[in-house]
């Protein structure tokens, strides 16, 4: 009698423990994952597998990204500081939450950074896509094309 009443409540557990846990990530089979944080943007390039500077040029779309949107920008690139590679290049900027893409009151760091003169941005290579180190360290303002003291 006892056998049966456990596995009586397991069939009835199972599915709402299964839906819950659907509810907890950025979506099934999604990781969402914590991003680190840097105390300097010297920090931050340690952690780079790339660093350029350069000026945000548009908006090349969109793609899927942990269970939710995030934005595509294209970037001018007028100094390699850390790797190599071309004279433009297109990058993902990651959102905050796997909820959501950035909204009115989080705005895109990228679209912010186009009304900056220069810009020094953070990037790590995701199966050989550019992509932001982090969504709020990812892109800094630079006065002049090197990277800054601090945030």
């Amino acid at each position: 009698m006892a056998i049966r009443r456990v596995a009586r409540q397991a069939s009835i557990l199972g599915p709402v423990l299964l839906a819950a846990s659907a509810l907890v990530g950025c979506s099934a089979g999604a990781a969402c994952p914590s991003w680190a944080s840097y105390a300097t943007p010297a920090d931050a390039a340690d952690q780079a597998d790339a660093v350029i500077a350069g000026q945000v040029t548009g908006k090349n779309g969109s793609v899927p990204l942990f269970g939710t949107s995030a934005n595509v920008w294209t970037v001018r690139v007028d100094a390699w500081l850390k790797g190599s590679g071309t004279t433009e290049v297109n990058i993902v900027s990651p959102p905050e939450s796997c909820t959501s893409p950035y909204s009115e009151s989080s705005i895109d760091p990228f679209k912010k950074a186009r009304g900056y003169k220069s810009a020094v941005f953070f990037l790590t290579k995701v199966n050989n896509v550019w992509q932001a180190l982090s969504p709020i360290q990812g892109v800094v303002e630079s006065s002049d094309g090197e990277i800054p003291e601090s945030w």
